[in-house]
């Protein structure tokens, strides 16, 4: 289930290779899938899944569909691992989709059916170190406990507040559980974060649709979410964007943005830094380590 889909662009996405990738065995049986490895900590773990095992996997699987996202051209790159987001509702019923990020565009296609519900194309420039995918995230469900009971007095909580109206929207207040807008975090490549309704593919925040994140142009190595902090990490000395790690708190309107500079060092990866437990972990490559400024070659 952790092997990432490489698929160019021309090429035919199928059903069957869904299933296979990340547990779209049934519909009703899936689970989110919201980074790259399900999870902050990228353990590539689909706790939803029962059906796939090594017994079923070649006997059980039917061939559902198939569908072409993009055009076939020369500088054609493979698209993202895909993100799973079940049980959202639009205005053709509910709707589990599954979300792929190319160069330019996000896709997103109703995993049961194979077609495309929307898809939103981002004007990026190649960058020094040319074309390179954008980077995508769903932020984290809201997680409800059925079985809770208050204790005996225990005050009622309050109610939580409604969606903000589209006026009044900004990056990283859109997921307020329940039937509410939910949002994807696109990081394109002039190194802006944008958020679309996941349901619609529109911009979220229409007066503001994208807060500056990274210095430089199309260097990040995927994105990964803990709480309201997006995470990504940068590489290949690419200019404009030095090595390193980089934190965006979308919590704060400030949008304040921290990060650690890994100087000539490439943090190394297909996917964005490892979160857990309020620690961020990344792994360098190959270089001189400079302990005067924490930075380290060949190092965790």
């Amino acid at each position: 289930m952790r092997k990432v889909l490489s698929l160019s662009a021309a090429l035919s996405l199928s059903g069957m290779v869904l299933c296979s990738g990340v547990g779209l065995a049934k519909r009703g049986l899936i689970g989110n899938w919201t980074e790259a490895g399900n999870d902050p900590g990228h353990s590539g773990w689909q706790k939803a899944e029962t059906k796939i095992s090594k017994e079923t996997a070649g006997t059980k699987f039917k061939y559902l569909w198939k569908i072409k996202l993009g055009t076939s051209t020369k500088d054609a790159r493979n698209f993202t691992e895909p993100l799973l987001a079940p049980r959202l509702i639009n205005a053709h019923g509910f709707k589990d989709l599954v979300l792929w990020a190319s160069t330019d565009t996000v896709y997103a296609v109703d995993s049961e059916l194979g077609a495309i519900v929307w898809k939103k194309k981002f004007e990026n420039s190649a960058g020094a170190c040319g074309p390179r995918n954008m980077s995508i995230v769903l932020e984290p469900p809201v997680v409800i406990n059925f079985g809770a009971r208050r204790a005996p007095g225990a005050p009622r909580p309050a109610a939580p507040p409604p969606p903000p109206i589209a006026s009044q929207r900004r990056l990283g207040v859109s997921v307020t559980g329940g039937f509410a807008l939910k949002g994807l975090y696109v990081l394109a490549g002039d190194g802006r974060i944008h958020e679309q309704v996941l349901t619609t593919g529109v911009d979220y925040a229409p007066s503001a649709p994208s807060v500056k994140f990274l210095p430089g142009t199309m260097a990040a190595d995927g994105l990964n979410m803990i709480g309201k902090t997006i995470l990504t990490s940068t590489s290949s000395n690419c200019p404009g964007s030095p090595n390193g790690v980089w934190g965006i708190d979308v919590a704060n309107p400030d949008y304040t943005v921290s990060s650690y500079a890994t100087q000539k060092i490439s943090p190394l990866g297909l996917a964005a830094p490892i979160a857990e437990g309020g620690a961020v972990y990344t792994i360098t490559g190959s270089g001189t380590s400079d302990p005067s400024k924490g930075v380290y070659a060949n190092s965790v």
